[in-house]
């Protein structure tokens, strides 16, 4: 008994897990389908569309998925799916604010799925506007402190050269381009090219780059122009003022934010809770 107590623990993990990538890939096929509808299904020539395949490719998702979802936004797969963008506002203990990006082919099903997920978790779904004007919209650019050095070779392997041994100057340079207001270091967990590791860590240096809303793709462009490599790109909410919270509140925040992160329609989860 205690071999079968063992397998079934270990296959509803591996359950778990699959499900967990299952929502991942439909949350970047989504992305890149829309991108592809957008802006066209040649990532050469459609940045934002670049961008989400560069997302699809550090997940593992396979080639066949990305080009079915390509081919879903250009309308060659043969369906005509139609995806929004809408945000939905909630609460949790009073306060406790959250917003949550979608990108749904159908508003009723995913405000139902919402409702039930932020319920089950001791928080509220909010009217439109009872928690947003608690949050800033920022443009956020993040990028490798680094620039790509092409490869010599005719389909050879593109490399990265850390670049932050002049960080000061890097970050005056950016301030220059227009839209952008603020600068800040960072790190972030890394898994691709060994000569940006730091040491044998896990982590990168990097930095996030904040903008106006509406000059988030010119200022990406601009960046990009400069030879750094652009590790994402996106509008982003950030609350006024961050709160802190502790014990069985965290859990059940923790509990919420897991469940929505499952959910394959929402995109991004912003709170006003300090570290989250």
């Amino acid at each position: 008994m205690s071999g079968h107590s063992k397998w079934a623990k270990i296959k509803r993990s591996k359950g778990l897990a699959d499900a967990k990538r299952g929502a991942t890939f439909t949350k970047i096929g989504n992305q890149i389908t829309i991108a592809a509808k957008q802006g066209g299904g040649d990532p050469s020539m459609n940045f934002i569309l670049r961008l989400a395949i560069d997302k699809a490719k550090v997940e593992n998702m396979p080639k066949d998925n990305i080009q079915k979802a390509i081919d879903r936004g250009t309308g060659k797969g043969g369906e005509n799916i139609v995806f929004e963008n809408a945000s939905y506002e909630g609460m949790m203990g009073g306060d406790v604010m959250f917003v949550i990006d979608t990108l749904t082919d159908s508003k009723n099903r995913t405000v139902a799925e919402l409702k039930k997920i932020i319920e089950s978790s001791g928080g509220t779904l909010g009217a439109v506007g009872s928690v947003l004007w608690q949050f800033d919209q920022y443009g956020r650019v993040n990028i490798f402190l680094a620039k790509t050095e092409k490869s010599e070779k005719y389909g050879g392997i593109d490399t990265l050269k850390r670049d932050n041994e002049n960080l000061d100057d890097i970050i005056l340079q950016i301030l220059d381009i227009q839209g952008v207001h603020d600068v800040k270091e960072t790190e972030f967990e890394f898994d691709g090219q060994d000569d940006l590791k730091n040491d044998g860590s896990s982590e990168y240096k990097g930095l996030e780059i904040y903008t106006d809303p509406a000059a988030l793709s010119q200022a990406t462009k601009s960046v990009e122009s400069l030879g750094y490599k652009i590790e994402s790109s996106e509008l982003v909410q950030l609350p006024k003022n961050q709160i802190e919270i502790g014990g069985e509140r965290i859990n059940k925040l923790e509990n919420l934010l897991g469940n929505l992160d499952e959910q394959d329609d929402v995109q991004n989860v912003w709170t006003n809770v300090a570290g989250y």
